[in-house]
């Protein structure tokens, strides 16, 4: 279902997590690390103290197992707890807590209702009209169908009359809310068939919950939803069913009679308090909505927002509807940054204080972090987002108050405290309210104290003079407290902020993270520099697509320029002009080098089965990456893998895997920038075992520096270690033999080599096995050497630092000023991670990136220029298997 459910109290809470849901006076948002988005610093107001006291929760009742609820309604001179439970009697009932507007006790519970065993689905609001109190409905499966009852409860929890049934229906009632009317109240249900789509129906109760009339159907085909109160009745949007209605066929048509008009994705409906539709609004015709989606009410508008899952990248999009003139402002982008994100939730502000939207990445930036945006709804991008820290698992609530806003959440409340330090970031997280201006700027922090129990779920958070929320811890039987945060005094600052983050924290994150494709399993990745722009070939695997069985991999060329913007034609039905071959083999990887100037483009190496044997193909492209020439360079019998290329000044080198002798022996030629091969292949190796990953750099004066993984001298199966050789330019030969540079116990792969100023610089991964613990380091890393012009070893190798537990799977480097910069994937328990180096081989420094969505087994195919990280995920579904990038600070300049 895509509905947000109200008030559900209850679950448990995992450790330090703190679990919620939304209610009908409060919807959910953001929570801690406070910090203003880097465009719009605010000013800090230094030595204001923005951590209030802790708030003692206070117990109200202690109710059994399998409980359902309490679930919290709100009126403007009492609260009404409900739950539904067993007694000592073995009877399950719906029962009553009566509250002040405090969220003290007014009296002890009350037993009120007996239901059936099987009774799961619980909701409570208040009644308007001349006899104010609250009305709760509940459903149960009974002998003949589903049931729905409702019944009325005075303000001191005392029953007005027996509960009386609603309606009853085969189908399953699997959603149930009830809003106040300024009749008495409206309860709305979704019954769903065995099709899977739903049917919304709604019945008027009178203020003393009895029902009035009978229920209505009022919509069919829906399979996502969320209402508001308005200020009479409600309004409820709606995500249509896109399914094709079955009709029977007309035998005799009318040819100029034109086909309905399909319904759009989601329409929003305003229904008066006897469950008629007054007005219909198409919010947009065509949409993919993921997860839930959120509606609120400001001043005579609604505001309708969803996460958007039909782009490349999922993002969180808002329409807004007047109740006059329609839509005002139409569906736009409310985040920041081009990341994927995901809705948390929306609030709408008193006294005009606006809407308060809150959304998270759809990746988490490092495993067991999550972090918040909190920004204010406008007609665009927000000008000013605060960064809320949470712990993993917690929920967030967001709710109004007479400044601005509150955020409900399991946060760090040190991370407000003006002088908290870097232990700060080791402190636990403590379910808290935080309180926010109308901007989102951080007023306020109150921990909250549970005394033994752990928080629960169901915070039900509503701030209408002060904030009270509503627990109940997971243990059984379960510990039911309210909590009351005072309203801030009239002498409190109007503005203050927390610690900004440091430059450190800053550069743990993507910036504007986007998805390039989706659908293919990214193999291998390569860039080429050519002037004003820069060329990313990617070698991927489509083959689980439909209609795309007889495809090997697809081997595409994008063009950048310098600010990450396509340089590359609009596509078209007939041909993807990126696309250069579709009959590559992933094995072969890809290699692509640039011609003498810019202008002439490059060439680039890649594999492709001719004849039955995988064979080395050089294509030559121009500046815009587009296929000019094409040769097939080898026809010998047996397989070629791990091409590589580099341009000597007339030429290239060409270099790739050979097995035509049953081991994979390192070969390379030289061809001319008309493709003409003008010297004999070249073996480089002759040795038992096999090379793979081969690299090519030319260093200068006639020389090519080659580097691969040799398996000859290893000691176990499947083991290798790096090797290095100087080839000549001027005919591709070697000069001297090739050089092992670390014999070690690891399997040594994936070596990577840049130039530096008196030679180059070679890093590899020392692989973990699997099983390998992740939280211990060792032998299992990612390792850098220098080496000279002639390829011979400079100094003892250098571990390249990680920024966590973890085991190093991939590596992409650059030269960077006097030494590199970098990026490798770390796997560890939780996940894949990507960290970020920079240094030289006398120290590096290393940062976590953010994490990727891809499984920890996978070799993750990286590559880094300038600040720009490509980078490709590998999950289960194909929507999953996608080419992303991101820029990254790594906090110097070039």
């Amino acid at each position: 279902m895509l509905s947000l459910r109200s008030l559900i109290v209850g679950a448990s809470l995992v450790a330090a997590g703190l679990v919620s849901t939304t209610g009908c006076h409060g919807k959910p948002a953001a929570p801690p690390v406070g910090a203003n988005h880097r465009e719009t610093p605010a000013p800090k107001l230094a030595g204001l103290p923005l951590r209030a006291p802790k708030v003692k929760a206070s117990l109200i009742a202690t109710i059994g197992e399998r409980a359902v609820g309490p679930y919290l309604a709100r009126r403007e001179s009492s609260m009404m707890a409900a739950f539904l439970a067993f007694g000592d009697d073995g009877v399950r009932r719906v029962s009553v807590i009566p509250l002040s507007t405090k969220g003290e006790l007014s009296s002890g519970v009350k037993p009120l209702v007996p239901t059936p065993f099987d009774t799961g689905d619980l909701a409570i609001t208040a009644t308007h009209g001349p006899d104010d109190g609250y009305a709760v409905t509940f459903s149960a499966l009974t002998d003949r169908g589903k049931g729905l009852w409702s019944f009325g409860v005075r303000e001191d929890g005392t029953l007005r009359a027996p509960a009386a049934e609603i309606t009853r229906t085969t189908n399953d009632i699997v959603w149930t809310e009830m809003v106040p009317t300024s009749r008495g109240a409206l309860v709305l249900w979704v019954e769903q068939g065995i099709d899977g789509e739903g049917e919304l129906y709604a019945a008027s109760l009178d203020p003393s919950g009895r029902l009035r009339g009978v229920p209505v159907r009022v919509l069919r085909g829906i399979n996502g939803w969320q209402v508001v109160a308005t200020e009479t009745a409600a309004q409820i949007v709606i995500v249509h069913s896109r399914k094709a209605p079955t009709a029977e066929v007309d035998k005799s048509p009318d040819p100029l009679k034109k086909p309905p008009a399909p319904p759009p994705a989601i329409s929003l409906f305003t229904l008066d308090a006897d469950a008629r539709i007054e007005r219909a609004v198409a919010v947009a015709q065509s949409a993919q909505v993921r997860g839930s989606i959120e509606v609120t009410r400001d001043h005579g508008r609604s505001h309708v927002a969803w996460t958007e899952a039909g782009a490349a990248e999922p993002d969180v999009l808002a329409v807004t509807i007047d109740d006059t003139r329609g839509i005002v402002v139409p569906a736009h982008r409310v985040t920041d940054t081009r990341d994927g994100t995901v809705i948390v939730g929306m609030s709408t502000g008193t006294a005009g204080r606006g809407t308060a939207i809150a959304w998270e990445r759809d990746v988490q930036e490092t495993r067991g972090r999550r972090v918040i945006q909190l920004a204010r709804l406008g007609e665009g991008a927000p000008k000013r987002v605060t960064r809320l820290e949470i712990a993993e698992k917690s929920s967030v609530e967001i709710a109004t108050t007479a400044e601005g806003f509150a955020v409900l959440a399991s946060l760090r409340p040190c991370s407000f405290d003006p002088k908290a330090g870097p232990e700060c970031a080791a402190q636990p997280f403590v379910p808290s309210v935080l309180r926010t201006d109308p901007e989102m700027l951080p007023l306020d922090v109150s921990p909250l104290e549970f005394g033994e129990d752990r928080p629960g779920s169901g915070f039900a958070l509503g701030c209408s003079s002060g904030c009270v929320a509503l627990s109940a811890s997971g243990e059984s039987p379960s510990h039911v407290r309210t909590i009351f945060v005072a309203p801030r005094a009239a002498d409190s600052p109007s503005t203050a902020v927390a610690a900004a983050p440091s430059r450190s924290t800053e550069a743990t994150r993507f910036l504007n993270v986007e998805t390039l494709s989706t659908g293919e399993s990214l193999a291998h990745l390569a860039s080429l520099r050519l002037q004003d722009r820069t060329l990313v070939a990617s070698l991927s695997s489509d083959l689980d697509l439909p209609g795309k069985q007889n495809r090997a991999a697809t081997l595409r060329i994008r063009s950048f320029d310098d600010r990450g913007r396509s340089m590359d034609e609009p596509a078209t039905k007939a041909k993807d002009p990126t696309v250069l071959t579709n009959r590559a083999l992933a094995v072969g990887g890809v290699a692509i080098a640039g011609a003498g100037k810019p202008e002439d483009g490059g060439a680039v190496a890649w594999v492709a089965r001719e004849g039955g044997d995988p064979e080395v193909h050089v294509t030559r492209i121009d500046a815009r990456g587009r296929r000019t020439n094409d040769i097939v360079l080898t026809s010998a019998k047996g397989d070629a893998t791990d091409v590589a290329l580099a341009w000597v000044g007339n030429a290239w080198i060409v270099g790739w895997i050979d097995f035509r002798h049953g081991n994979g022996e390192v070969y390379t030629t030289k061809v001319t920038p008309d493709l003409k091969r003008i010297v004999r292949e070249e073996r480089i190796t002759n040795a038992a075992g096999d090379a793979s990953g081969l690299r090519l750099l030319f260093t200068g004066r006639d020389r090519v520096i080659a580097t691969w993984s040799d398996a000859r001298e290893a000691t176990h199966d499947g083991f290798a270690d790096i090797y290095v050789c100087p080839i000549r330019a001027h005919d591709a030969a070697k000069i001297a033999e090739e050089t092992r540079l670390v014999p070690s116990v690891p399997h040594s792969r994936s070596p990577e080599i840049v130039p530096l100023a008196d030679g180059a610089a070679v890093f590899w991964i020392e692989q973990a096995p699997d099983g390998a613990d992740p939280s211990r380091g060792g032998a299992y890393r990612a390792l850098g050497m220098r080496v000279d012009a002639q390829g011979k070893p400079v100094g003892a190798p250098v571990t390249v630092p990680t920024a966590g537990p973890g085991h190093p799977m991939a590596i992409a480097i650059e030269a960077f000023g006097q030494g590199v910069r970098g990026v490798l994937s770390r796997a560890h328990g939780e996940g894949v991670t990507l960290d970020g180096f920079v240094g030289n081989f006398g120290t590096f420094t290393s940062f976590s990136i953010g994490s990727i969505a891809t499984p920890r087994t996978s070799d993750v195919a990286l590559l880094t220029f300038r600040e720009w990280v490509y980078f490709g995920e590998d999950g289960a579904a194909a929507q999953e298997r996608r080419l992303r990038r991101g820029s990254v600070s790594f906090g110097q300049e070039r």
